[in-house]
């Protein structure tokens, strides 16, 4: 009897000790808030982060030679966008400049799909069978 007191003590004080903790972690989560959003570079090198080790300069080289024109293009397509969000929350709302926006959004929105696409195309060209199997496709997700 006093043995299985002893081990009831145990189990409460170590219960006692797990729940405090969990509490604390999700106390803690609280004055810590969401973590920092992910820039853009840190998305479009998460695609080519699996490959492996004799890919990844390969994959590093045409990045870096696509860096600029594909960063060129994402801010483009963000500030049309912007644009066609104004537009349509303008007053008084023009049909016309809301529609051209739009218009201006999708061609951008084109513009940059194309030139991650052809980066995917040359990376898949250049890597391994294996880095294909690996490489994630960033569509949606930039």
């Amino acid at each position: 009897m006093p043995r299985t007191i002893g081990i009831l003590g145990i189990a409460i004080v170590i219960s006692v000790a797990l729940n405090l903790f969990l509490a604390g972690e999700q106390l803690g989560r609280q004055f810590r808030g969401p973590p920092p959003p992910i820039g853009f570079d840190q998305r479009l090198q998460s695609f080519t982060q699996d490959l492996p080790d004799e890919d990844q300069p390969v994959a590093r080289e045409i990045l870096g030679r696509r860096h600029d024109d594909i960063v060129q293009k994402w801010r483009a397509l963000r500030s049309a966008t912007q644009r066609a969000t104004s537009a349509i929350h303008s007053d008084p709302f023009e049909e016309d400049e809301a529609t051209a926006a739009f218009a201006k959004a999708n061609q951008r929105d084109q513009d940059f799909r194309k030139v991650i696409q052809d980066t995917l195309m040359e990376l898949a060209s250049k890597i391994s069978p294996e880095g294909r199997q690996r490489l994630r496709s960033p569509i949606g997700g930039l």
